[in-house]
């Protein structure tokens, strides 16, 4: 059994999300029936949903654009639930009636093969989101990215021994000693 909303509340809300003043974007990583991963953005300032998709094709967008309806209505009587005491109901958003928008600068790669690795680059944008989406993506860069953000991350556990080792490793394969 899980636990209630109040338990949740008082367990997750200090340490992870900000003031509903202070709450400017939301970032919701999404998957669909087929594997393909894309990117639901919620922008307060604007009071507009971008859909972040590298494979945006006609015959997927109503669905995929279902799917980010369904999260807005649950992340709107969330955030109800979260923020009720900070602000009047009226304030609350109702993201479900907020447009739906998909740049159209992001490339169509032409499959989902690297569609994990678009959102995992787009969720490092945080409060840089900028809605005219360019660019071409490297999917090693973006992988060695990923894995030393999860080494060197303040999560991991290991991260002291990881970067003592890491200095020694150059401090022997250079001039330069500490």
């Amino acid at each position: 059994m899980g636990y209630g909303p109040e338990e949740l509340q008082a367990k997750y809300r200090e340490p992870y999300l900000p003031s509903m003043q202070s709450l400017k974007l939301i970032y919701i990583p999404m998957e669909d029936s087929c594997g393909h991963w894309f990117m639901m953005v919620i922008h307060l300032e604007k009071s507009k949903i971008f859909h972040l998709d590298s494979f945006l094709v006609d015959d997927k967008i109503e669905g995929r654009r279902q799917q980010i309806r369904k999260i807005a209505i649950v992340l709107s009587s969330l955030l109800l639930l979260i923020y009720k005491a900070d602000t009047s109901f009226c304030l609350l958003p109702d993201f479900e009636k907020w447009e739906i928008v998909e740049p159209r600068g992001i490339p169509n790669v032409g499959n989902s093969e690297n569609s994990g690795l678009w959102v995992a680059e787009w969720l490092n944008m945080e409060q840089s989101f900028n809605e005219q989406m360019t660019g071409v993506l490297d999917d090693r860069t973006v992988r060695m990215k990923i894995a030393l953000r999860l080494l060197t991350g303040p999560h991991n556990g290991l991260r002291r021994v990881l970067e003592m080792k890491a200095a020694d490793y150059w401090n022997m394969h250079t001039d330069n000693t500490p």
